[in-house]
């Protein structure tokens, strides 16, 4: 349940949303289920990680280049921690916005 949180993904189906308000039952076909979830979730974690990681990268080499203050650039990322979907839009916004200049 931590990495829904912590990803900030939805419980779209009625499996997902019983798991995360504890009223599934335990069956092999469930933790079979659950693992699967589990698995998904946790490589979706890793895609976002490493995609918020080479954008800010990226990003961090553009405020250098523009000498962006470096209360600026800390701001920006204690706005914009974790990886919920709207962190990852706002990384993704900032990049494309910075490549141009």
């Amino acid at each position: 349940m931590e990495l829904w949180s912590e990803l900030g993904v939805a419980t779209k189906s009625e499996f997902d949303q019983a798991v995360v308000d504890e009223t599934i039952g335990i069956s092999s076909a469930v933790l079979v289920a659950l693992e699967e979830r589990q698995r998904q979730l946790l490589q979706l974690r890793e895609s976002r990680t490493n995609e918020i990681r080479t954008l800010a990268t990226q990003i961090a080499a553009l405020w250098a280049r523009f000498n962006v203050p470096v209360q600026q650039r800390e701001r920006f990322f204690a706005n914009h921690e974790g990886l919920g979907p709207e962190v990852v839009a706002a990384v993704r916004f900032l990049s494309v916005r910075l490549v141009p200049l």
